[in-house]
């Protein structure tokens, strides 16, 4: 029958295995359980077993009928294994229940009677205090039962959760494997802060095997560049290219590497340029005879995947990644949890442990304290000497009417500019000083001006390179130049006129917070 490998003392006595004192054996297979068939297909079976006879020694004979679940009958071949599970009509070990999981009983029931609870345990979970007295919170990555007593949520199939999404910005999702941890132990927080979980997203597969263990996180395509040491060559990355909208990343081992692209052509990125990396966005940049939307990296003692996978949870080698991050990759983060959130806008970011990409190891959490204005989590090898505990201090959760802005887009800046007969175009250069000087109106890590697209602009081009095109605008009447910024940041642009002759008369750099 079906027995615990790994009782605590007290179940081993109450509920001894018939085939081995050492296990526990909750209650024997009946009519009415499942059978759950691992049958070497993607898409398993649940039988629903209809008579149960012993044949001694611990063996027993089941009669069971196929095709009971909405999923039918699947291909059996020879060599099946069977699983005891939940009666449950849903029951799948990749989604709903995983055989030995999925159960709660209560402490003070006498009776100790198991009730089975499908999907809570099909990711990690947390356990939490509701805003209202006498409910709890219940959650797990991508899905809360909000603010309902507990008796009343067991067993409801998570039919009235909500529901949260990872999020996007400018349309673009990006595309890694993360794990999360959700934590909701600020039991004793007033109700204001009972409406969200602390959440770690680490890039990490579902797999749980522990620290410094070498993890397959996305699909890539690389090799590296002949004549070179160190130097590779990215033909496809994880999420793929959309520079203007989300910025790619890149890392190998633990060091994080740094964005060096630009218009300059030629053999940028050698040998001479370690843990440095570029963006090919016109053919000859990067590195000489280029292709547009391949990435260069240069990796001292770099390895190549043979599975040609980004790898993370591990220190020991170099093994280079370049993605695009999901807006919640390497993160921890606050997600609302009062209300559906499919299209993930309802979170916020609060640090990365001093770490970054592929540098959190699996199983690291961020655990609120009990009044929910500080959280704890481990740091890992801070400064390349040791792990440590990072304590962070929890701003007040904002109040859901005062969040009316979409920050999951460009905010546009509107910027008006007055008529002048002699200045027939106009044009605004912007960027952030986290890229450069104020003068260099660089929006993102590669160094060359930005420029808005005015009647081009497009989800696809929001903006152009000041190389691709000069942005300039009929503007003799006076004229509206919207910026697509970036929310959260301080914004810099400069305003220039172009005269009849194609003269450019340079705006000087001004200054606005993008909220």
């Amino acid at each position: 029958m079906a027995c615990s490998h790994m009782p605590n003392a007290a179940e081993k006595l109450k509920w001894p295995c018939e085939t081995n004192p050492a296990w526990s054996e909750l209650q024997k297979v009946a009519p009415g359980d499942g059978l759950y068939v691992l049958n070497g297909r993607t898409t398993v079976e649940t039988l629903l077993v209809i008579s149960v006879k012993s044949l001694g020694a611990g063996n027993y004979e089941f009669t069971a009928v196929r095709g009971t679940t909405q999923k039918g009958a699947q291909a059996a071949p020879t060599g099946w294994t069977a699983y005891a599970v939940p009666p449950l009509t849903d029951c799948n070990a990749g989604q709903s229940c995983t055989p030995g999981q999925g159960f709660w009983f209560k402490v003070t029931d006498t009776t100790f009677k198991w009730r089975a609870d499908p999907r809570a345990f099909s990711g990690h979970s947390d356990l939490g205090n509701g805003p209202k007295p006498g409910t709890s919170n219940y959650c797990f990555t991508g899905v809360c039962r909000y603010n309902v007593p507990f008796d009343q949520q067991i067993g409801d199939q998570f039919a009235t959760a909500k529901l949260l999404g990872d999020g996007s910005f400018a349309g673009v999702a990006g595309k890694v494997t993360m794990q999360g941890y959700p934590s909701l132990h600020q039991v004793n927080a007033p109700p204001t802060e009972q409406v969200w979980m602390a959440n770690y997203r680490h890039l990490n597969p579902s797999f749980g095997a522990g620290a410094e263990v070498a993890s397959p996180v996305g699909t890539v395509a690389y090799g590296l560049v002949p004549g070179t040491r160190g130097v590779y060559k990215f033909t496809s990355i994880s999420g793929d290219v959309h520079y203007k909208q989300v910025p790619v990343i890149a890392y190998a081992g633990y060091h994080l590497l740094k964005e060096i692209s630009s218009p300059a052509t030629g053999d940028i990125i050698t040998d001479s340029t370690p843990w440095k990396y570029c963006v090919v966005l016109k053919a000859g940049e990067c590195r000489s005879g280029s292709a547009v939307n391949e990435v260069y990296v240069s990796v001292p003692q770099g390895l190549i995947d043979s599975s040609q996978n980004c790898i993370s949870n591990w220190y020991d080698d170099n093994y280079p990644c370049v993605f695009t991050p999901p807006a919640k990759a390497g993160f921890i983060v606050q997600e609302g949890i009062s209300k559906d959130d499919p299209n993930g806008t309802n979170w916020r970011r609060i640090t990365m442990g001093l770490s970054g990409y592929g540098r959190q190891y699996e199983f690291a959490t961020f655990i609120p304290d009990p009044t929910g204005s500080w959280g704890f989590t481990q740091g890992y090898w801070l400064d390349g000497v040791r792990n440590d505990l990072l304590i962070a201090k929890l701003p007040p959760w904002p109040n859901p009417q005062e969040v009316t802005v979409n920050r999951t887009n460009f905010i546009p800046q509107s910027v008006q500019i007055g008529a002048n007969q002699n200045l027939t175009g106009a044009r605004v250069r912007f960027g952030y000083t986290e890229n450069g000087n104020v003068n260099d109106f660089f929006c993102t890590a590669r160094q060359e001006a930005c420029v808005t697209a005015g009647s081009a602009s497009s989800a696809a081009t929001p903006y152009w390179f000041i190389g691709e095109n000069q942005g300039w605008q009929p503007c003799t009447s006076g004229c509206t130049i919207s910026v697509p910024a970036i929310p959260g940041r301080v914004l810099f642009y400069a305003v220039d006129r172009q005269d009849g002759a194609g003269n450019t008369i340079p705006g000087t750099p001004q200054v606005v917070v993008v909220r």
